[in-house]
């Protein structure tokens, strides 16, 4: 489901933005390997071998059924159905669709009076990657002539701008053509500096896509078509190096009133497309960005929330080892644990557990973890208890990252988020604890999750256990496990984790057994949870009977919405979900109602 209210202190809205790196469904699914399903429940199938186990759909039940079922989804007299299937078709991309006609497919969607649709369609226009877009694209972000005929009206609607801006980043990214990659960063560049709004939702959408989009290691004019001219802009999209000193003096800059021509919020948000870009740079211009954005963060007069983006920016930059940058960092963050506004504290934990988990190229490669893990312990043990949870979160993150780095988690750090997931009571906090452990792969905690599963009725906390469960792959747990689906269809966030949970697990019959109850569920609520289960966790095995459901004229206009955004998760190109670029490491206390606002933003669609 979508991220909690954004007003909240708890780690779960980090945690629902950034945690899909970690949870790599299609690895799982692929992991599974072909077996032959268990009966013969699939519609019409009789006698016939059922579909292979985990694998995605074929070409032919894609090209064949799903494209053309959710193309006549366009046609439906339904906000719901026609978003979604918007969205399932951009994710899916154009397969043996021209791309063309893709395009014209949704660009009418543009002119729709009501503005849900229209901003899905800008989205999805981004979404689907086709250069058959661009030019649409362009002109809707800049508010061109063109634009406003697609919309149908004297200008370009904010909201939808703001939606084709988020696209332009979202094509740029997954384009090959360096000459489009620079032409869409000069497009966004025009939109930071030259948009006056009322609003921050334009220049934040720029700003955070130009974070999408790295130019190349070696400079290259860019050439923007037969008979324009460059403008000053041109220099900024030279090279990767140009387009960061240009962000840098945006967002960064030593001289206090180049900052203020900028406006905070949208530094913010330029702070984490910094730290997205530095971290593919040479490591003189990322020690330069250290330094920095250190600076930043000691800057008194600088807002709280300029202070949050700058600890997460670090996380990103800095390593563990002595160099005097990375050595200055470290310390500036652990200053801020101590000192720090609450949010900067929070978003502090997670930098440092990046930060001890990625040994450095200089000396003494690994100087920094022994102290960082230290305060994080301490943290765990004697913080403010609100802090608590988070510093659970961040020991489960530097544990898993320094695994990928080909180091074992520290047992006595296990043994202790062990102690505090026996001794907390509060959901937050069980739930962090078993996340952190879930995140370590941590194989003698399984008996306590097991047992806190028994014993705890929040569902998130529950939730969470199942999901720490799937993490360390506790295979052994999937009939446990499985038993509560029955309960949970009428939890949609509930059933979401144990969908996740039981692909992590590997469970080969979950998907069938999601099937099951959607083709005997009755009320809205129940098919809607199932479907929605359905898209993280199905394979090929869930598209006819989604198909069934979509093509139901007796089932409710949600029902069938929730359908085709399964088929669309199924279908999937991508193998994590889309808005990871956008969402990870967000500062979504500064989001803008158009990025994320818990219901309408571009990251709440999923």
């Amino acid at each position: 489901g979508a991220p909690p209210p954004i007003d909240n202190l708890s780690w779960r809205h980090w945690w629902s933005l950034s945690s899909d790196r970690w949870i790599d469904l299609t690895e799982h699914r692929d992991r599974m390997g072909v077996e032959t399903g268990s009966t013969d429940f699939f519609l019409g199938r009789g006698s016939q071998p059922d579909p292979p186990v985990g694998q995605r759909p074929t070409a032919a039940q894609v090209d064949d059924s799903v494209l053309p079922a959710l193309l006549l989804e366009l046609e439906a007299d339904s906000t719901d159905r026609i978003t979604a299937a918007l969205i399932a078709l951009a994710k899916i991309g154009p397969r043996q669709v021209d791309p063309a006609i893709l395009v014209g497919r949704i660009e009418p969607h543009l002119r729709s009076a009501n503005q849900e649709i229209a901003e899905t369609a800008a989205l999805a226009l981004g979404l689907a990657g086709t250069p058959a877009a661009k030019r649409t694209l362009f002109d809707l972000a800049l508010d061109r002539p063109r634009g406003r005929s697609l919309v149908g009206s004297n200008e370009v609607p904010p909201r939808t701008r703001a939606f084709a801006t988020y696209g332009l980043g979202l094509l740029g990214r997954s384009s090959d053509d360096l000459g489009l990659r620079q032409r869409i960063v000069s497009a966004l560049i025009e939109l930071v500096e030259e948009e006056a709004t009322s609003t921050h939702d334009l220049p934040v959408a720029a700003i955070s896509a130009i974070g999408l989009i790295p130019l190349g290691d070696v400079p290259r004019v860019p050439r923007f078509g037969a008979g324009r001219e460059l403008d000053g802009r041109a220099v900024h999209v030279l090279s990767l190096r140009t387009q960061l000193e240009w962000l840098r003096e945006r967002v960064a800059s030593e001289d206090a009133r180049r900052r203020k021509q900028t406006h905070w919020i949208v530094r913010a948000h330029g702070i984490r497309s910094l730290a997205r870009l530095g971290a593919e740079a040479p490591d003189a211009v990322r020690r330069g960005l250290v330094a920095a954005l250190t600076r930043t963060l000691h800057e008194r007069k600088e807002p709280e929330g300029i202070h949050q983006s700058a600890a997460l920016a670090l996380g990103w930059l800095v390593d563990c080892d002595a160099d005097e940058q990375d050595e200055d960092a470290r310390r500036a963050l652990l200053w801020k644990l101590e000192k720090g506004q609450p949010r900067v504290r929070r978003f502090t934990l997670i930098a440092l557990a990046r930060i001890a988990a990625r040994p450095g190229a200089g000396e003494q490669p690994t100087a920094g973890l022994e102290p960082v893990r230290a305060a994080l312990v301490k943290t765990l043990a004697r913080g403010k208890s609100q802090l608590r949870p988070w510093a659970a979160l961040a020991l489960g993150v530097l544990g898993r990252e320094l695994s990928e780095a080909g180091f074992a988690p520290n047992e006595s750090v296990s043994r202790a988020l062990r102690n505090a997931l026996t001794s907390k009571s509060a959901p937050e906090s069980v739930g962090a604890c078993a996340l952190a452990l879930g995140l370590r792969k941590d194989v003698k905690s399984v008996e306590l999750l097991l047992a806190r599963l028994d014993r705890i009725d929040d569902p998130a906390a529950r939730g969470d256990l199942v999901l720490a469960l799937g993490l360390i792959e506790a295979n052994d747990a999937v009939p446990t496990v499985r038993e509560l689906l029955h309960e949970a269809r009428y939890h949609p966030g509930f059933l979401h984790r144990l969908a996740v949970g039981l692909v992590l697990m590997r469970d080969r019959e979950v998907v069938e057994e999601l099937v099951m109850s959607l083709q005997s569920a009755r009320s809205f609520a129940s098919q809607s949870a199932l479907a929605a289960a359905i898209g993280v966790a199905g394979d090929q095995r869930a598209v006819d009977p989604l198909l069934v459901l979509l093509a139901d004229q007796q089932a409710t206009d949600g029902a069938r919405a929730f359908a085709a955004a399964a088929l669309g998760g199924v279908a999937d190109r991508h193998r994590l979900p889309w808005r990871v670029p956008y969402a990870e490491d967000l500062n979504y206390h500064l989001a803008p109602p158009t990025q994320l606002d818990g219901l309408a933003g571009v990251l709440d669609i999923l």
